[in-house]
């Protein structure tokens, strides 16, 4: 499937660090720093990227967004696995926003399922609409 390019290459385009300073306190971030006390590898719906940042900022881990460079379900599915197996679950926080070409109804409820169970890293998924919301661990917003 990446043929061409080697897998620094399509992580570099796929993954980018994000700036989290300045970002302003909600009180959502409390109920959030509690689940990850319990739940280190949650995965958290939003539909508000500052959230991620307060969380990151507080947190004093590193926030890293899933781009959002295809529309094609498999490429960026895959990006999500590589995330996880490359980032440093104890200091890192994956942020995938427009999930919606991840989780949509032609996704086997099985696959919804495996992607959000085998997480390590703690996770982040945006959209302002997600029919799947009973398979995540907290949905904010």
């Amino acid at each position: 499937m990446f043929e061409n390019s080697s897998l620094e290459d399509m992580t570099n385009e796929n993954i980018r660090q994000i700036d989290c300073a300045g970002s302003k306190t909600t009180t959502n971030v409390d109920e959030i720093l509690a689940l990850i006390a319990k739940k280190p590898n949650a995965n958290i719906l939003l539909k508000d990227k500052e959230i991620c940042k307060q969380v990151a900022n507080r947190l004093g881990s590193r926030l890293y967004e899933l781009v959002y460079s295809s529309n094609r379900f498999y490429i960026r599915l895959d990006a999500v696995f590589i995330a996880n197996a490359l980032l440093d679950s104890k200091n890192s926080i994956l942020m995938v926003d427009e999930i919606d070409d991840i989780f949509n109804e032609k996704t086997p409820k099985a696959l919804i399922k495996r992607i959000l169970s085998e997480n390590e890293v703690l996770t982040f998924w945006l959209s302002d609409e997600c029919e799947f919301s009973k398979y995540f661990d907290m949905v904010v917003g």
